[in-house]
């Protein structure tokens, strides 16, 4: 009986399919790397936008609600003057005074 002998697992062809391959994925992840970093940069930005939309409604709701206090309220006027403008009435005496910033 004779021995039947095995022929080598890696053939030419299978040598040229195989390389084929490999240079096919790596060609694919060439070509993906570029569009990855855009999609990040694109995720990042809409990441951003979405705190800027949120500091907007923070903002446009404080607006809103101080309008309607001003509509509703008749100490709110005199409080937004003194506060924001540094009105005062007369006769008043208004006291100044610094307060030194503590470190931490």
């Amino acid at each position: 009986m004779q021995k039947k002998t095995r022929k080598p697992s890696f053939s030419f062809g299978n040598m040229l399919i195989f390389m084929l391959l490999l240079l096919l994925l790596a060609g694919a992840v060439l070509l993906l790397i570029p569009q990855y970093r855009e999609f990040r940069k694109k995720k990042q930005l809409e990441a951003d936008r979405i705190r800027e939309l949120a500091d907007l409604q923070s903002r446009r709701n404080e607006q809103m609600q101080l309008n309607n206090d001003l509509r509703t309220s008749k100490e709110a006027p005199e409080k937004i003057s003194r506060e924001k403008f540094n009105q005062v009435e007369k006769g008043e005496i208004v006291m100044k005074y610094n307060v030194p910033e503590q470190n931490k």
